[in-house]
């Protein structure tokens, strides 16, 4: 299981995690079978996904 979190910003300016996060989303939406994404209240975002295959 791979997991990969970030922060979001606290303003309403667009961010490079903002765009990082989009990507990593569609990436993730893309070329996963199993996805999970919580938010949480502490506005951190978590995603934990299967990889396929073995990684090393």
């Amino acid at each position: 299981m791979l997991k990969i979190e970030r922060i979001f910003s606290n303003n309403n300016s667009l961010t490079l995690a903002d765009i990082m996060d989009s990507l990593i989303t569609e990436y993730i939406e893309n070329n996963f079978v199993e996805y999970s994404n919580s938010n949480k209240a502490n506005l951190t975002t978590t995603y934990e996904i299967s990889l396929k295959g073995d990684v090393a």
